[in-house]
C-alpha cells in the first residue's frame, strides 16, 4: 500500500519526472483534441499535465475524484467518446496508474507490496482476453476489425490498470470513501437531470423522443451496485447525515434502475430485493439493530424511495404504464423482437465457442462474425449485425476457456471475501455482496464486461483478501512468538 509520506528527489529524479510528465501531458494532448486547432491541443497538454502532477502528489484524491466521475458517464452515457468502449474516467484511470507506477519506481517500492490469489486471477484473465486478440489482429487484414478489437483491449488494460490501483492506495477506509463518492456523483447526476436545463443538454434529443427514459441498459446495472451500498448505509449508518444521504442515494440509484428502461437490470433488482432481507436478518445482532428498527426503517425506505421515483417520473413525463409494458415482454418471449435478437445471439456465441474453445475468436468479434451468422428472420427485420447481450457467452465465446476459467475463479473469491468474516459490523462487504449478487444475474442479459463499477466491485474484493491475508500472517507470527516463549520457560 502506498505511503503518504513525503518523497525526496535528487537533481536526475527530478529530470527524469518532468520528462515523463511532459511527455504523459502531449501524447494525452494530441489524442484528446486529433483534429482540433492549435489553441484547444495546447489547452489539452496543460491539461494533462496538470492532471498527473496532481495524480503523482495526490493519488488517493485523485482516485476519490474518478470514482465521482463514473456515473457522470453512465447516466445519459456522459462522458462517452466517439469510440464507445474509451471512456473519461477510464482514460484518467490510466493516467492515475501511470503515476502510481512512476511514483513507486521513485520510491523504489513495488505498487503491490503482496499480490493476493485474486490479483492473479485478474492478471491472468486480462491477459488470457488480450493477448490471443492482439496476436489474432496482427494476422487481420480488416481495418474495421482491428480498430474495435484493439479498443476493446485498451479498455481491458484501463480496467486492469484501474484494479491495481485501487488495490495498491485503498485501505478500508479510503474504500469506503471511494464508494461514497461513487454514491454522490449518482446523486448529483439524477439531480441535474431533473433540470430543464439537464433534460436539454446531459440527456438530449434520445431522451426527449425516449419518453424520459435514458434506454441505456448498462446504466441500469451500475444503478443496482449504488442500490445496494445506498440500502446498506441507509440502514446501517449511526448519524443522521449519512442515513439522509443513504435514502437519498436509495432514490437516486432507483430512479437510474428505473429509467435505464432495461428489463435485466429489472430482474438484477427483484434479486437484490430478495438478498438484502436475508443479510440485514442474519446480520442485525452483529449490527445492533433491533427488529422493531429494520421494520420501520424499511418501511421509511420503501415510502420515499417510492415518492422520489414517482415524482420523477412526473418530472421527467416518463410513462409508469409504458415501463411495465416493457417488463411484460420477459414473460412473451416469442411476441417480443428484442428478446428474439438477444436469443440469436446467444446462440451464435455458443456456436462460436465451438469453433474456438481453448482461446475464442478474440475480443469485439461476435458483431463481426454474427453479420454471416444471422438467421433470416432477423435480416429481414433489416438487423446487419449483433452482439450477444450476455457477459457470460461473450467472455465464453471471445475468450474461450482460457479467460471464462479465471473469470468464474474470480467471482468465487469475491463472493468469499464479501461473505467473509472479521472488520466491522458495518462494513460495506455485505453490500458489495448483493450488489455483485444482483449484477451478475442483469448480467445475463446485457454485455457488461468492460463496466468500471464491477472493477471496482473486484477491487474492493482484492483490498478485502489482502487485509484478511495480513491478519492471518500476523496471528501465525504470534502464535510462533508464543511457543518460542513457552520453549524458552
Amino acid at each position: 500500500m502506498a505511503s503518504n509520506r513525503s518523497i525526496d528527489l535528487d537533481r536526475r529524479q527530478f529530470v527524469g519526472l518532468f520528462s515523463v510528465t511532459l511527455t504523459i501531458g502531449l501524447l494525452v494532448g494530441v489524442i484528446v483534441s486529433m483534429g482540433s486547432d492549435l489553441v484547444k491541443v495546447a489547452v489539452a497538454i496543460c491539461a494533462g499535465i496538470l492532471f498527473f502532477i496532481l495524480a503523482f502528489l495526490k493519488p488517493k484524491g485523485v482516485l476519490l475524484i474518478i470514482g465521482f466521475i463514473i456515473p457522470l458517464e453512465k447516466f445519459g452515457a456522459l462522458g462517452v467518446g466517439p469510440i464507445e468502449y474509451i471512456t473519461v474516467a477510464k482514460a484518467l484511470g490510466l493516467l492515475l496508474f501511470t503515476s502510481v507506477v512512476v511514483r513507486s519506481l521513485v520510491r523504489r517500492r513495488p505498487i503491490i507490496t503482496k499480490m493476493n490469489s485474486l490479483d492473479c486471477l485478474v492478471i491472468i484473465y486480462i491477459i488470457g482476453a488480450v493477448i490471443p486478440s492482439l496476436f489474432r489482429l496482427f494476422l487481420n487484414d480488416s481495418y474495421t476489425t482491428n480498430i474495435l478489437v484493439l479498443t476493446v483491449a485498451i479498455s481491458y488494460i484501463s480496467l486492469l490498470a484501474f484494479y491495481l490501483v485501487v488495490r495498491s492506495l485503498c485501505d478500508a477506509q479510503l474504500l469506503d470513501k471511494l464508494w461514497r463518492a461513487v454514491l454522490f456523483g449518482f446523486l448529483l447526476s439524477t439531480a441535474i437531470s431533473l433540470t430543464p436545463l439537464g433534460m436539454e443538454v446531459i440527456n438530449g434529443v434520445a431522451f426527449r423522443a425516449s419518453g424520459g427514459f435514458l434506454e441505456e441498459n448498462n446504466a441500469g446495472l451500475n444503478g443496482l451496485i449504488a442500490l445496494a451500498i445506498a440500502i446498506w448505509l441507509a440502514f446501517t449508518s449511526r448519524s443522521k447525515k449519512g442515513q439522509l444521504f443513504g435514502i437519498l442515494s436509495v432514490g437516486a440509484s432507483l430512479m437510474l434502475v428505473v429509467r435505464s428502461f432495461s428489463r435485466g437490470a429489472a430482474v438484477g433488482l427483484a434479486v437484490l430485493l430478495i438478498l438484502f432481507p436475508v443479510i440485514l436478518w442474519k446480520e442485525h445482532k452483529r449490527l445492533a439493530l433491533s427488529k422493531k428498527r429494520i421494520y420501520w426503517r424499511a418501511i421509511l425506505l420503501i415510502s420515499l424511495s417510492v415518492l422520489i421515483v414517482l415524482g420523477s417520473m412526473l418530472i421527467t413525463d416518463m410513462s409508469p404504464y409504458r415501463y411495465w409494458e416493457r417488463l411484460a415482454t420477459i414473460a412473451n418471449v416469442n411476441k417480443d423482437a428484442s428478446i428474439d435478437s438477444r436469443l440469436a445471439a446467444w446462440k451464435i456465441g455458443l456456436q462460436l465457442f465451438q469453433q474456438s474453445p481453448v482461446f475464442g475468436t478474440g475480443i469485439g468479434s461476435i458483431p463481426v462474425f454474427s453479420v454471416d451468422m444471422l438467421p433470416s428472420r432477423l435480416v429481414n427485420l433489416g438487423v446487419i449485425a449483433i452482439g450477444s447481450h450476455n457477459t457470460y457467452i461473450s467472455i465464453l465465446a471471445e475468450s474461450g476457456l482460457v479467460g471464462f476459467l479465471p473469470f468464474v475463479a474470480m467471482l468465487v473469491l469475491c463472493f468469499k471475501a464479501f461473505l467473509s468474516s472479521g472488520g466491522s459490523p458495518r462494513s460495506i462487504k455485505r453490500a458489495l455482496f448483493v450488489g455483485l449478487g444482483a449484477f451478475l444475474v442483469g448480467a445475463v442479459f446485457l454485455d457488461s464486461r468492460t463496466e468500471k463499477l464491477f472493477y471496482l466491485l473486484i477491487a474492493s474484493a482484492g483490498v478485502i483478501v489482502s487485509f484478511a491475508d495480513k491478519a492471518l500472517s500476523d496471528r501465525n507470527i504470534g502464535f510462533k512468538k508464543l511457543k518460542i516463549v513457552r520453549n524458552s520457560r
